[in-house]
This record gives C-alpha cells, structure tokens and sequence, in this order.
C-alpha cells in the first residue's frame, strides 16, 4: 500500500471517529485489528452494551476478564 492512500485512510478514521492512528505502533493495531475482529464476530450489537466509562462499580480487574460458553464474566485465571 502506498504512504498516499495509508494517509487517506487514517484522515478519514481520524474524521469520522476522532481515532488519530498515527499515535500507535504497527503492533497495537494489530491488537486493535484483533479486537474488532472478535468483537464482530460475537454478533452484538454496540447497543446492547454499556459505555466503559459509565461502569464504575466494577473492579479493576473487570478489563482482564474473560467470557465463558454461557457469556458470563470469568477470571481466565481461574483454573
């Protein structure tokens, strides 16, 4: 891909979401890259859930939790 039409594409994410991507490495978009990919792929729609900032009462440690089968919170610590 060309410098050209890399900076088209972070200008116009930039516009739309406010999301600068010139801020992060190659590896934290790769993560980003992960994250969204799973995040779709779980058929929610954003609706349904609670904007992060507005969750206070949680610990933490609510961000390291993972999902189990019945799409509860679960520590994947736990053994």
């Amino acid at each position: 891909m060309s410098v050209k039409k890399a900076q088209s594409i972070a200008n116009r994410i930039q516009d739309r979401m406010a999301f600068n991507l010139v801020a992060y490495q190659r590896s934290e978009l790769e993560w980003l890259k992960d994250q969204l990919e799973t995040f779709i792929d779980t058929e929610v729609e954003p609706e349904e859930l609670t904007d992060p900032d507005e969750i206070d009462d949680l610990p933490d440690t609510y961000h390291g939790l993972g999902v189990d089968d019945e799409n509860d919170l679960c520590d994947p610590l736990e053994d």
